[in-house]
């Protein structure tokens, strides 16, 4: 099967160094059943 690839882009807001977040983002659930607008695959068969 051909791996899939998505971006989610993370606004800067929930970027923090360190090890303890200053502010988490809420994504919600996410049905990987479905496939995405600019959803990638990439199939490499040997």
């Amino acid at each position: 099967p051909c791996q899939r690839e998505w971006v989610i882009r993370v606004p800067d807001r929930y970027v923090s160094n360190g090890a303890v977040a200053r502010k988490t983002m809420e994504l919600g659930e996410m049905n990987l059943e479905v496939e995405l607008e600019n959803e990638n695959q990439e199939c490499i068969h040997h």
